[in-house]
């Protein structure tokens, strides 16, 4: 359904000023985005918010799980995720989620 991060633009980075303004918030993308330094470098992506695997942080226990809906390179917590998931923040068009962000909670075992 998506390919080369092209839901990772003015939707989304949106969604990620008004989430950190809100709450502490760190990325961890599903796949490289080979992108995200650029944005960064120009001021697109917020300094505030960490990205795991791209800033030199130590990384959290609860990042948002960023994962465009690529189904040929899922792996297994993905398509359980697609199955089970609630995600918090969504792009879709005509009906399609073509991006979805999830909280790693998501795939903690339950009690």
């Amino acid at each position: 359904m998506t390919y080369y991060c092209e839901t990772i633009g003015p939707e989304f980075l949106g969604w990620v000023r008004v989430e950190a303004r809100r709450r502490p918030l760190e990325l961890l993308f599903a796949s490289p985005v080979a992108t995200l330094p650029l944005l960064r470098e120009w001021g697109e992506l917020p300094r505030s918010v960490p990205v795991d695997n791209l800033d030199d942080l130590p990384p959290t226990q609860s990042p948002d799980y960023v994962m465009q809906r690529r189904r040929g390179v899922y792996m297994p917590h993905e398509w359980w995720l697609e199955r089970n998931g609630r995600p918090t923040f969504t792009i879709h068009r005509q009906g399609v989620d073509l991006l979805r962000v999830y909280t790693l909670g998501e795939l903690a075992p339950g009690p």
